[in-house]
């Protein structure tokens, strides 16, 4: 094969901590890991319950499976006819899931790396796993919003919109989804009754990025900027610098945000950047945290990943 995947230890990317963004302006700090990761664009990343795992998804229509102790790859899982916009760890680990551009949603066994099952829909672009590990969450580009029965492989519910859904976020906790168009609007939609609760606006710019606070009180999108809304007060609550990617830290004290080759923590009570690391992996495409909060992701229109310690 002449394909080859290196993982290079060393200090390619640098983190500089700079005066305005907290901590000594002279600290440098470098990734954990640069992972050689893709042949295109690192459009997914996921993290396996226990952080042990990282899965990548990318434009070279591969899934790839990086071991967290020691930097290496341990599987390519190889089938997707298009671009993998979407991957997730089932909550008991044992099961990956993966999406494509051509409506492929594969299931993988996480020990063997074997396509274990498929699922088909259309052009899908994001998928989250419920808590129960039974029902699987997508959205597609050609506007819906499925929840998927499991164990039958059957559709239990369909939301369906007339525009293109170009980003999703999901809070289980609060069985809400949020949809975002391409007209500039963000939907919020009560998975239990597919009841539309609110909308809110992005100011006309496509939405690159959705995510929801762990406790599903605020509501983040990149819109130009990343826009942070508190849910319960139907307001726009912080702005942050930068649209790329964003995550909520674990604990939903801190979010990031990417921009371009930087990435920024801020606190969000605050609104203060605490932690910026300069990556170098092109243009930021997908953005995450480890479940400990302890480890940030980052992958890139070049097709690597870096692999960042937190502050915290």
């Amino acid at each position: 094969m002449h394909q080859r995947i290196q993982l290079a230890v060393v200090a390619l990317a640098v983190c500089v901590v700079i005066a305005g963004c907290g901590g000594d302006p002279n600290a440098r700090q470098n990734p954990l890991f640069v992972l050689h990761a893709h042949h295109h664009d690192a459009v997914c990343l996921a993290f396996s319950p226990n952080d042990s795992v990282l899965a990548t998804g990318s434009g070279d229509h591969t899934v790839r499976l990086w071991n967290l102790h020691t930097g290496k790859m341990t599987s390519i899982l190889r089938g997707h006819p298009d671009t993998v916009m979407s991957v997730a760890f089932s909550p008991n680990s044992n099961t990956i899931v993966s999406s494509d551009m051509d409506g492929d949603i594969f299931f993988w066994s996480a020990h063997t790396g074997l396509k274990t099952w498929t699922l088909m829909d259309r052009q899908v672009g994001r998928i989250d796993f419920y808590p129960d590990g039974k029902r699987l969450l997508t959205s597609s580009y050609t506007g819906e919003v499925t929840t998927w029965n499991l164990v039958s492989g059957k559709r239990i519910s369909v939301w369906k919109t007339d525009q293109t859904i170009e980003g999703m976020a999901f809070s289980a906790s609060r069985h809400l989804v949020a949809v975002g168009n391409d007209t500039g609007t963000i939907t919020l939609v009560n998975l239990t009754n597919n009841e539309t609760l609110q909308t809110m606006d992005a100011d006309g710019y496509d939405i690159s990025a959705l995510g929801f606070s762990p406790n599903g009180e605020y509501l983040a999108a990149g819109c130009g900027v990343t826009k942070v809304w508190d849910l319960a007060q139907n307001k726009l609550y912080k702005t942050f610098q930068g649209q790329n990617a964003v995550s909520f830290s674990p604990s939903g004290a801190d979010i990031a945000v990417a921009d371009d080759n930087f990435v920024r923590i801020n606190d969000l009570g605050s609104g203060k950047c605490v932690q910026k690391l300069q990556c170098q992996v092109g243009i930021i495409e997908s953005l995450t945290y480890s479940n400990d909060g302890k480890l940030i992701a980052v992958g890139g229109k070049n097709g690597s990943v870096e692999v960042w310690p937190t502050a915290n």
